[in-house]
């Protein structure tokens, strides 16, 4: 699982200002975030994301009370109010990176717990990764395509 994504750019990129680059990445990396939010984040609380992000294996105790209590077992979800919480979102973006800010609720509260379920709530999977740098590459291409298209028609 990959925690945090490293993009690498190398040469120079002709036709195009560092004023404008900069412009650009600063936009795909807020496109990607909220991206991530609106799809990847809502799939941690599916039942398939144990497998696909390799959460930790929860206690007997836990997974038994939650079925017979909450009539589920979903993972990162109790009663639900910390999902609810994290539909909730504040994005901000340089051009060398996006943080997505959430209100957590409960996940990764509990201090006696041997699990970081904050830090499985952002867990990107290796397909996921490559969706998104799929998506942060098209955009790149988009505006870059769009920037000379404009420069050209100006001469």
């Amino acid at each position: 699982m990959i925690g945090r994504m490293t993009l690498k750019f190398e040469g120079p990129t002709p036709g195009i200002l560092r004023k404008h680059k900069n412009l650009i990445l600063k936009a795909a990396y807020a496109d990607v975030a909220d991206w991530w939010h609106r799809v990847i984040r809502p799939k941690h609380f599916r039942e398939s994301a144990r497998r696909a992000y390799g959460y930790k294996r929860r206690q007997p105790k836990t997974v038994e009370t939650k079925r017979r209590r909450f009539k589920h077992n979903l993972p990162l979800v109790l009663t639900g109010r910390s999902k609810k919480q994290t539909e909730q979102r504040q994005i901000s973006a340089t051009s060398k990176r996006a943080t997505v800010r959430m209100r957590s609720g409960n996940i990764g509260r509990n201090p006696e717990a041997r699990i970081d379920t904050a830090a499985e709530l952002v867990i990107v999977s290796a397909s996921d990764a490559r969706l998104i740098a799929e998506r942060f590459a098209r955009f790149i291409d988009r505006n870059v395509r769009a920037i000379r298209e404009v420069r050209q028609k100006r001469i």
